[in-house]
């Protein structure tokens, strides 16, 4: 009987069996299990590049371009794959369902073909730092279980990450991909790292999940990129990243800090759409990357992550402040535009407050938001003109008490000309005036007061009302 492993995997040439189980089924060499193989870790590495230089002769011999099975081999131990070099290529070769129990050490390796790494298990380290690719690659739903480097690794074609599993920290840092890539659905256990990598063509990563640190600082997307979906669960630098075309982060989850300070995209390519409060919370950029976003459908927190921070730098919060009004302005976006306008005051009276201590709270800025919400509360402004007509009462009543004296009896023509006083406070309104000459101090005190309550009055009303126009506008 043959090797079942290689009926399964389709193997052209069926190798002899060397191992029955106890349900009978045999296996050859290349697929028996580790404990089963009958010889030395080196020794079966020996007949691995023994049956990869067999396809390579015959290869080049008769002109052909044989893929090379080696797929659903069990790989003992260590193997390192250094002599396939650029001058000594690997054929189109299949590690489909392989299975590496050792260090996988593809170091400056190229890959003259196709190569096939699907489904396959890497149980230590997986070295692929400086190796090419020259044509397709698919590492689909493999799973890396130690320490992955991608590092300076060049893909001359298509490269597929789809559903890959690294369950620990795992490197691309300026790996160079000439072709689509594609990692969806791929989860990172450990950190992640594409710093410096660049992305010529489409790249993916619709929910892929980042579970530890993504890092991305100074990358290039040279094409549309995808991250919808996105879990990001810990910090995400895209510092210095450059986008070309468009990149979509819809619906994509940041749970911490996620970095796009220094980032260099055109207007409105990153489409940051449909994402919650808590992922906005956690952005970090300034009022210079602001035009690089589009914001749609965002459930914006009360605070951005600059202002959240524990001793924030309020100058530059007024400015991303101000940036994201102007934005909202020039998208006739008039709730935002209220949002941040509020915000930005915010950011300068914090400023005040931190130069000059509590006299901040009587500064005209102060002042405005005290009395109205920077004009974008009319509910403020409200009770504060209420506030202000109980106390004109009780002035106009402490003035008539004054005039009148304290006695058992009401004088109530006097008190009748308290909501006659309190009327002629508001402006533009016309009211009946009394010419009585009050003697003393009584006079000009109650005269110099009327005033000031005139002046204030009319302010707060034209503040609320300023408010209130505001709301109903927006």
């Amino acid at each position: 009987m043959s090797c079942c492993k290689c009926k399964e995997h389709h193997w052209r040439d069926p190798q002899p069996t060397t191992y029955s189980d106890e349900a009978g089924q045999e296996y050859c060499l290349f697929h028996a299990p580790t404990e089963h193989k009958g010889m030395s870790v080196e020794d079966f590495n020996v007949q691995v590049f023994a049956r990869i230089d067999a396809i390579k002769g015959r290869n080049t011999s008769e002109g052909k371009n044989e893929n090379c099975y080696l797929s659903g081999t069990v790989f003992p131990g260590d193997i390192s794959f250094w002599m396939y070099d650029e001058n000594n290529p690997l054929p189109e070769i299949s590690f489909y369902q392989a299975t590496f129990g050792g260090s996988a050490l593809f170091w400056e390796t190229t890959f003259g073909s196709k190569a096939d790494f699907s489904k396959a298990t890497f149980s230590d380290v997986a070295e692929f730092v400086s190796t090419s690719f020259n044509n397709e690659s698919n590492f689909s739903r493999a799973t890396f279980i130690g320490r992955v480097e991608f590092g300076s690794a060049t893909f001359c074609n298509a490269a597929s990450f789809w559903k890959t599993t690294f369950n620990a920290p795992t490197d691309f840092s300026s790996a160079t991909f000439h072709g689509e890539v594609d990692f969806g659905e791929a989860t990172f256990e450990g950190e992640a790292g594409f710093g410096g990598a660049t992305f010529s063509y489409e790249t993916n990563f619709v929910e892929g999940r980042f579970n530890g640190e993504a890092y991305f600082g100074e990358a290039i997307f040279g094409g549309v990129s995808y991250f919808q979906g996105a879990m990001f669960g810990g910090k995400a630098d895209f510092r210095k990243t450059k986008f070309a075309e468009e990149t979509y982060f819809s619906e994509a989850w940041f749970s911490s800090e996620a970095q796009f300070r220094a980032i260099k995209a055109n207007n409105k390519a990153l489409r940051l759409h449909y994402l919650s409060s808590a992922s906005l919370a956690n952005l970090a950029f300034t009022s210079m990357e602001t035009e690089s976003f589009s914001f749609k459908g965002c459930d914006w927190p009360e605070r951005l992550w600059p202002e959240a921070q524990n001793k924030p730098d309020y100058k530059a919060c007024e400015e991303l402040y101000r940036s994201l009004k102007q934005k909202a302005a020039n998208e006739h976006d008039q709730p935002m535009v209220s949002k941040w306008h509020y915000r930005e005051k915010l950011m300068a009276l914090e400023q005040i407050q931190a130069a000059h201590g509590w006299p901040a709270q009587v500064s005209l800025t102060g002042v405005y938001y005290w009395c109205s919400g920077f004009g974008e509360d009319p509910s403020q402004a409200f009770r504060v003109l209420v506030i202000l007509v109980v106390c004109a009462l009780l002035a106009l009543c402490g003035f008539k008490l004054w005039e009148t004296g304290i006695s058992g009896q009401v004088a109530w023509d006097k008190v009748l000309e308290i909501p006659v006083e309190l009327l002629m406070l508001v402006p533009f309104t016309k009211s009946p005036t009394t010419n009585t000459l009050l003697g003393g101090l009584l006079g000009p005190t109650k005269a110099l007061v009327t005033s000031l309550l005139h002046i204030v009055f009319a302010v707060q009303i034209a503040l609320f009302a300023f408010a209130l126009r505001n709301r109903f506008r927006r």
